[in-house]
């Protein structure tokens, strides 16, 4: 198909793809990889065929046979496809044997960003904080300072591994019942996850494959963590796995998910602002400080109208009352949970002191009927006669009425479409995974 437009061009007879010269070593697989990296980047960037063929001073014509692989196109054609920055290609991608490529070209490219630094993440300064509350008198640790360093996220990641209980609930989350319903949900060509706190970023890649397998489209995997050492795990797990998806990009994100409303330049710089939005929560809401706020204030004030959010929550009975019974004071901490949870206060001590950790009610919580306990980790002197002993509540884990969270859910503005039992192959609902898409929506 001759090429058009202002600029000169060379007419050059459609090439068949099985022909090949040892002049032209590029074979049928790579001409149908190309073919769908340029429809879906085109579709991520929001181009017809039209649109793009007019940027790239090509006929649409062209631009439909590329893209069902019918022809395999000239180099002119390539090069004027690599210079339209929407689509973000690099020489690269070209399916071009190497002593033709225009590698000239590369430092005026941009590559594809796979990570965000927020501006205010001070990973040395969330140590210091971290270090002087460990060598004061005591107080509240969030959880997110239990896996800052990279012996503490290691010693999480080993107690995930070891712990049967967490394995299951991973396993039996209805990833693929939530990815169709999150499919019929959409109004736009393409989506991106935003995975909060993902730790390994297992559970959220799995999700974007069952998105993929609902509805091939271009999507974006977005792994926002402060724990550095656990952002790298979860990113190198993503993009070892997606691999091969050219509709799928990754980004790893660097900062605090509580303060995700300060993060503007972040949502701003998406080339993608037209994408629905799904805010995924798994496995956290249960050691957040408070839920309410969370979900109405951090991740309210960042939603649009039509965005979805996905969480998972450990229930209670709506018939339980709070009492201590309900407490596993007495159940014995795991080893491994015991080197996670200890680690940074053994790494802080300063004099031969011992750690004992115990467990405590928790009559707080922003949800009505919820049920909690709290972690105490108690630092005493071994040899009992110098300062007092030290209390640090170092790790908070609550279960929710199902009624209570949908209803508080549905006054905050995230009404649920879709929830489904999580974690648990019996009758009874030990968890649960809630769908829930921001109020303001309105069908097109």
């Amino acid at each position: 198909m001759p090429e058009t437009g202002n600029a000169r061009s060379v007419r050059h007879p459609a090439r068949p793809i099985t022909r090949e010269t040892n002049d032209s070593p590029i074979g049928q697989a790579q001409i149908h990889s190309f073919a769908r990296l340029l429809r879906f980047r085109r579709e991520a960037a929001g181009l017809s065929r039209h649109r793009l063929a007019q940027q790239a001073n090509l006929s649409e014509a062209t631009i439909k046979f590329i893209e069902s692989a019918r022809t395999r196109p000239t180099r002119a054609t390539l090069l004027r496809l690599l210079l339209v920055g929407d689509l973000g290609l690099l020489p690269g991608d070209l399916p071009l044997p190497r002593h033709e490529l225009p590698l000239h070209l590369l430092p005026a490219q941009t590559p594809p960003l796979n990570c965000y630094i927020a501006p205010d993440f001070e990973p040395l300064r969330l140590l210091e904080d971290l270090e002087r509350t460990l060598r004061g008198a005591g107080g509240h640790l969030e959880q997110s300072s239990l896996y800052l360093t990279h012996h503490s996220a290691l010693a999480y990641l080993r107690y995930c591994a070891k712990l049967p209980g967490r394995s299951l609930h991973a396993e039996n989350l209805p990833l693929g019942p939530l990815a169709a319903t999150i499919v019929q949900q959409q109004q736009s060509t393409g989506l991106t996850v935003v995975a909060l706190g993902p730790g390994d970023g297992r559970r959220e890649i799995r999700l974007v494959e069952h998105l993929l397998a609902a509805k091939r489209q271009a999507l974006g995997l977005w792994l926002l963590d402060i724990s550095q050492p656990l952002l790298t795990v979860a990113y190198q797990q993503a993009a070892t796995t997606l691999a091969d998806r050219p509709e799928v990009s990754v980004l790893a994100i660097a900062g605090n998910f509580h303060r995700l409303p300060s993060y503007t330049g972040l949502f701003a710089s998406s080339l993608h602002g037209d994408r629905q939005r799904l805010f995924v929560l798994l496995g956290t809401l249960a050691h957040l400080d408070n839920a309410l706020r969370f979900l109405r204030d951090t991740i309210g004030s960042v939603a649009r109208p039509g965005d979805l959010l996905l969480i998972d929550a450990d229930l209670v009975d709506d018939v339980e009352t709070r009492s201590d019974e309900q407490v596993p004071v007495d159940e014995p901490f795991p080893p491994e949970l015991v080197d996670w949870l200890c680690g940074p206060l053994q790494r802080a001590l300063s004099r031969p002191e011992r750690i004992s950790l115990r467990r405590a009610v928790d009559s707080g919580g922003s949800v009505a009927g919820s049920i909690g306990h709290s972690t105490i980790a108690t630092i005493t002197t071994i040899d009992g006669r110098s300062a007092r002993p030290r209390h640090f509540a170092i790790l908070h884990h609550r279960r929710f009425s199902l009624a209570s969270l949908r209803a508080l859910l549905d006054s905050i503005g995230w009404p649920s479409l879709r929830v489904l039992p999580a974690g648990s192959t019996t009758t009874a609902w030990q968890s649960a995974a809630l769908l829930c898409r921001r109020a303001g929506y309105s069908s097109r």
